[in-house]
């Protein structure tokens, strides 16, 4: 009302700093198109180039930080190429960020990679840190060869060089990369900490919600790869309750709570979960969460038996990941193909099971997802023992062994167990003996779950016992 009485009254330049405090305000009460519209007409009443570029710089840094990304992405390139100094910084950190979750995985590189050079250049202690955990997370969601590698230094430098106190809301968004980036490459440890701290250190600001909210929903699948099931299903029912706390959709932390499921055999409700999610989405500027719970719900199919069905969307998701320039490339790809193979040796066809397989095991060691390496080793060891290659089976199990044991994941080591055991040359004394010695492991492992199945579901009880 005063800007517009100001302006009334000829006054444009009172009438425009008054626009700016509003569209300040609007902001803060997370008001989307109420702010553009005010900085919309501050634009308007600019007094000259540079006094347009100074409000279209404010409106991009400010639709960042209400997480309308795309706009944000355009808005800061066309403003850049005018700025100076650190100004130019935090419009390229801004971009890179909102570059990073809207999948424009290039614009994230090149915009991080130009923020880190003029912050060190120009000797920006407090930007470079940013830029630094931007560019981790624009390599993370590139996913090439030894991109998570260096993605992960990356981040852990830009931890370390982050100046204690400053941008809260950019550290918490610097964590949750990193507990990504750890999960991805199997270190849960450090995962679970980094998670952790996305939560607690994002606190109450307001543009820092998101992470949070997902800092609460990671733990859920980080504790799930560990089997520390009856934490994960806490932590994912907790995460949905704070999403509808706080105003938020629950999507991604619903997709986040269906692992553990997975895991102890809750396929029904593992799946009704994936379906609704997947049913609510579409193709967006952040297609992560709809084409993950498409192959959750592919996933879980395969895990029912469901062949008909799972083949039905396969497909459209296949295309859908594989065509992506951001994470569900190497993501998804990697995470459902074993399936595939899965699929097929069920049907009979071990040589496409052998394509897909191995196809599998390439994706993860490209990727360095090694939990997907293990659960595609063990696919694939499975297929060769079907064709009576047991020497070579049992060289893929060892190794699927190998990697489980490493991460942890009682799931992983079981069925790398099983499938070994299989493969071990009945006739051959010591052989036989460590197959005894494996299928012994793997029932007590099997008692143990069947004992701490909190749930009390007949369903999952009786899964324990048949595989016992």
């Amino acid at each position: 009302m005063l800007a517009y009485h100001r302006r009334e009254g000829g006054d444009s330049t009172g009438a425009r700093e008054y626009l700016l405090i509003a569209a300040e305000r609007a902001r803060d009460a997370l008001a989307v198109e109420e702010t553009y519209d005010l900085y919309e007409q501050a634009i308007a009443l600019a007094s000259d180039d540079a006094d347009r570029v100074r409000i279209r710089y404010l409106r991009g840094i400010a639709l960042a930080q209400l997480a309308d990304h795309t706009r944000a992405v355009n808005e800061l390139a066309e403003v850049i190429p005018f700025l100076e100094g650190s100004p130019k910084v935090e419009a390229l950190i801004a971009r890179a960020s909102s570059a990073v979750w809207s999948e424009q995985t290039e614009e994230a590189i090149a915009s991080a990679q130009t923020a880190l050079d003029v912050s060190r250049q120009d000797s920006y202690a407090e930007l470079e840190p940013a830029a630094l955990g931007l560019l981790s997370g624009g390599l993370g969601m590139r996913g090439q060869s030894g991109d998570l590698e260096q993605a992960i230094e990356l981040g852990e430098e830009a931890v370390q060089k982050w100046i204690p106190g400053t941008r809260k809301a950019r550290l918490a968004e610097a964590y949750h990369i990193m507990a990504n980036h750890y999960y991805w490459a199997g270190a849960y440890d450090r995962a679970l900490d980094s998670s952790k701290l996305a939560g607690t250190t994002a606190g109450v600001d307001i543009h820092s919600r998101e992470f949070r909210l997902r800092g609460a929903g990671q733990r859920a699948i980080i504790l799930s790869s560990i089997g520390r099931y009856t934490e994960a299903i806490a932590a994912a029912d907790d995460a949905i309750e704070l999403a509808l706390a706080m105003g938020r959709t629950v999507n991604v932390v619903m997709n986040y709570s269906t692992l553990a499921l997975r895991e102890i055999f809750a396929l029904e409700e593992a799946l009704q979960r994936s379906e609704e999610v997947a049913d609510r989405l579409g193709p967006s500027d952040f297609n992560m969460p709809w084409i993950n719970a498409r192959a959750d719900v592919f996933t879980t199919r395969v895990l029912r038996g469901d062949v008909s069905a799972a083949l039905e969307g396969w497909a459209s998701l296949w295309e859908d990941a594989e065509s992506s320039i951001a994470w569900e490339r190497w993501l998804v790809t990697g995470r459902i193909a074993p399936w595939r193979a899965e699929l097929e040796l069920a049907a009979g066809h071990q040589d496409e099971a052998l394509v897909w397989a191995r196809r599998a095991v390439e994706l993860a060691v490209e990727s360095g997802r090694r939990k997907y390496e293990a659960i595609a080793r063990t696919t694939l060891g499975r297929i060769l023992i079907a064709g009576s290659l047991r020497d070579d089976a049992a060289e893929e199990l060892r190794q699927a062994l190998i990697v489980g044991d490493e991460l942890g994941s009682p799931l992983i080591r079981w069925r790398a167990k099983a499938a070994l055991a299989d493969a071990v040359d009945a006739e051959a004394d010591a052989q036989r003996q460590d197959s005894a010695a494996i299928i012994r492991e793997v029932a007590a492992g099997l008692d143990a779950a069947r004992g701490a199945a909190y749930l009390a579901a007949p369903e999952v009880v009786q899964v324990l016992d048949a595989a016992r």
